[in-house]
């Protein structure tokens, strides 16, 4: 059976082995694919949808629970700045914003914008043009980009090419970085880039604003000084 480890336990969720059990075997009824699943050791993830599965089906199950992972703000290389964006779209806005921060974690920045294409990986990539083109008005050329979305990271660093509407926005964000002396892309968790979370549904109105840090709003400030201490986060 192809979904077996070596030691014959099963480590998929319950359901995604019966699903596939009744694809494998699509000439036999339920109760013959139910059969077929209770003469396998199961490891399965103790929750409600599996306790509930294993007490209809009667199956025999090892349970096994899921390490909680954690993550915090971790600081550019010395001398570099955080560059960290977010793209936001809900059903009556699209969104972008970001934060530019020292290595000590102190804010320099922070930005925000409305957007008028509904599309995520849009406002992702338009956060990270914005922050960009700010950090060279600023005079910071020496960079470290986050962004919570894999897709940005990778179109930006060239694994990927990205679908056709976003690339005249990749083409001005790769230009722009030609011109910093040091430069990263990186991809970084959610629950470490709160901040820029923030900044990406802040009410600009129509248009854009830069905060400065002695202006910002007591929340954001209060997931910046989170950052800087070296919270340490459980990963949703």
């Amino acid at each position: 059976m192809a979904l077996c480890s070596q030691n014959g336990i099963q480590s998929l969720s319950i359901a995604s082995i019966v699903v596939w059990m009744k694809h494998e075997f699509y000439d036999e009824d339920d109760l013959k694919v139910v059969g077929r699943c209770k003469a396998i050791g199961f490891k399965a993830i103790c929750n409600s949808r599996n306790q509930f599965l294993v007490n209809n089906w009667r199956l025999g199950v090892t349970w096994t629970s899921i390490s909680p992972r954690t993550c915090q703000w971790v600081p550019p290389s010395d001398k570099m700045w955080a560059l960290h964006c977010d793209g936001s779209l809900t059903h009556d806005r699209a969104g972008y914003g970001g934060i530019i921060r020292d290595s000590r974690g102190q804010s320099i920045l922070a930005f925000a914008g409305k957007g008028v294409v509904r599309s995520v990986l849009y406002m992702e990539l338009m956060a990270m043009l914005k922050g960009v083109d700010l950090c060279k008005k600023l005079n910071l050329l020496r960079i470290s980009v986050r962004s919570d979305s894999n897709v940005a990271v990778d179109i930006i660093n060239g694994q990927v090419e990205g679908p056709w509407e976003i690339q005249t926005l990749k083409s001005k964000i790769l230009h722009l970085l030609k011109e910093f002396e040091r430069k990263e892309i990186i991809h970084v968790w959610r629950e470490s880039n709160s901040p820029a979370d923030f900044m990406a549904t802040y009410d600009t109105g129509d248009g854009e604003a830069n905060i400065r840090p002695e202006d910002f709003p007591q929340d954001l400030q209060s997931l910046v000084d989170l950052d800087a201490s070296r919270t340490v986060y459980f990963r949703k």
